[in-house]
């Protein structure tokens, strides 16, 4: 994908038209149409980019230029799609894919089905998509035509990930990662990014620094579509971390994205993950708002996604077995919105956003006598010759595992067993220990409760032989 270089590529397309103009050649004219229908798309223009594409089809099938029809054919799919056109976009790909293999050129067929699959898996016929997407790779191999590969096992990823088979999903995405940042293909290496981290997601678990990244990639392209879908990924993953400001932040970058692209389906994604925002920050009104906006643009039922924002924001009763089954029906509707809708589809967006993140527990390594202390950063200790906080180590790590909390009396016992102190005297010593540990990297793995001390419960202490 080009650089933000468009009104260059303007001039250039007028001076090449011009150049067309003189040596009459209608086959130069519909090329250059493709590539000015092209930018319009990725500025966001899907109607004036199809419009543009469409004369280029025109030109080409007047000419008897086969090859620069099969180009447009393919390129117009995608902005048909996403002005809601399914069934045309469909046949535009299918066209392309026929004239390919008319003239046997296996190259520009194999791209046409990855364009097909992409289609039918947005419109929610997988079966189809898979098929498609199966013969497009298998050309692509057999080939080498290692860029349009990328595509296709991404898109299969996408597919994967969206029938739930997350680890397919996973191996998917990774091949892809793998070959992108091969080939220096910045967007492409970004959606890979993005596909790993929903698949992240799916899993229960949420993966901000891959989207931080996959935006950072997209930041000099004019890549509107993968930016907004990025955005909005970012939204939802800081939404599960109950990190609002931070949701409210990507999201208002998705918002001037969608204002520019004049996109319905994506101004109503953008407002219901507003509302969504919004409602969990217990702003009532706001959340409203916002899904009266959902609501003009979204040709869908909001009912479950209005309940679900009651829910995360009081508690009130929700029906998930219903949402669960409403959220289906609209995975598997015929989609008049971006192929990425499936992935932000905001009824089964709540349904996830219900559960907790699952996070890695940390993990603290304690030697037998606890003489060697690894901390979960990697820090190092050694507390061979710092008896008091070698033995208090090892006694708050026996009672992790029994659930237990160490009192001020049991502190003492275990540092200074057998040494008899005032109880003022014995306050102040385990304070000062326990600060002294907290100064060495214990800060956030000992809490203190009414009733003393303990590791959090959330550390998984383990062997240091082991780990």
């Amino acid at each position: 994908m080009a650089l933000s270089r468009t009104e260059d590529s303007r001039t250039f397309c007028d001076e090449a038209w011009e150049a067309a103009e003189q040596v009459d050649d209608e086959g130069l004219k519909a090329s250059i149409l493709i590539s000015l229908g092209m930018a319009a798309a990725e500025q966001g223009d899907s109607t004036g980019g199809a419009r543009l594409l469409e004369e280029a089809v025109a030109r080409a099938k007047a000419c008897e230029s086969i090859p620069v029809q099969i180009r447009a054919l393919q390129k117009l799919a995608m902005p048909r799609f996403v002005s809601g056109l399914i069934d045309e976009a469909i046949a535009a790909a299918q066209e392309s894919a026929e004239l390919a293999e008319k003239i046997h050129d296996d190259y520009e067929r194999g791209r046409a089905h990855a364009v097909k699959g992409a289609v039918q898996m947005g419109r929610g016929d997988f079966a189809s998509a898979r098929a498609s997407m199966g013969l497009a790779l298998e050309l692509q191999t057999r080939l080498e035509d290692n860029e349009s590969m990328i595509l296709s096992v991404t898109n299969l990823g996408n597919l994967f990930l969206t029938e739930g088979r997350l680890d397919e999903a996973a191996n998917n995405f990774e091949k892809a990662l793998q070959w992108t940042q091969a080939s220096g293909n910045a967007v492409a290496e970004a959606i890979s990014l993005e596909g790993l981290a929903w698949v992240h997601f799916e899993r229960g678990d949420v993966a901000v620094s891959l989207l931080e990244e996959a935006a950072r990639l997209l930041e000099p392209y004019e890549a509107f579509f993968e930016k907004i879908e990025v955005f909005c990924a970012l939204t939802v993953h800081h939404l599960r971390l109950r990190e609002i400001g931070a949701a409210k932040s990507a999201l208002a970058s998705a918002g001037r994205l969608a204002q520019s692209m004049q996109i319905p389906g994506w101004t109503a994604c953008v407002a219901a993950l507003g509302a969504l925002a919004s409602g969990m920050n217990g702003e009532a009104g706001a959340a409203e708002t916002q899904m009266v906006v959902a609501r003009t643009y979204g040709e869908i039922d909001w009912k479950w996604h209005e309940n679900a924002i009651r829910f995360l924001t009081d508690g009130k009763p929700f029906d998930t077995i219903a949402a669960t089954r409403a959220a289906e029906a609209l995975d598997a509707q015929p989609w008049r919105c971006p192929p990425a809708w499936i992935q932000h589809n905001p009824i089964r967006i709540c349904l996830l956003l219900l559960q907790a993140p699952k996070r890695e527990a940390p993990v603290l390594a304690l030697s037998a006598d606890a003489r060697i202390v690894v901390l979960p950063d990697g820090t190092e200790h050694d507390f061979s010759r710092r008896g008091p906080l070698r033995l208090i180590a090892l006694e708050l790590a026996k009672r992790s595992q029994l659930d237990e909390v160490m009192t001020v009396d049991d502190v003492i016992e275990a540092g200074w067993p057998g040494e008899v102190i005032l109880p003022d005297a014995a306050r102040l010593r385990v304070y000062t220990t326990i600060k002294r540990m907290r100064n060495i990297g214990f800060s956030d793995l000992i809490e203190t409760t009414d009733e003393g001390y303990r590791l959090s419960p959330g550390l998984n202490v383990v062997d240091y032989a082991v780990s």
